[in-house]
């Protein structure tokens, strides 16, 4: 009934390292939801993806901030354990 009212953005998923379980739908899946969606009057648009193919899409930037910053932990970590950390 409020079906106007609303508009629906469909993020294609960007893969990254920490889910490799989940999986971008196939284009044909998100025109089917898009179809349907639009079939109920609901305003419905597909994000363009820009930056998955070198991992610079949202959430694979994060991802590689997460590994570089325990990356960094651990070396300092190990670096205090030989006794080359402060002092």
């Amino acid at each position: 009934p409020h079906a106007h009212k609303l508009m629906v953005n469909l993020i294609p998923y960007n893969p990254t390292d920490a889910t490799p379980e989940y999986r971008r739908a196939t284009e044909a899946n998100t025109s089917r939801f898009m179809a349907t969606l639009r079939g109920a009057g609901v305003l419905t648009m597909v994000r363009r993806t820009m930056g998955d193919d070198i991992a610079g899409a949202c959430g694979q930037l994060v991802r590689q901030q997460e590994r570089f910053f325990a990356s960094r932990r651990r070396a300092g970590e190990e670096g205090d354990a030989s006794g080359k950390g402060e002092g």
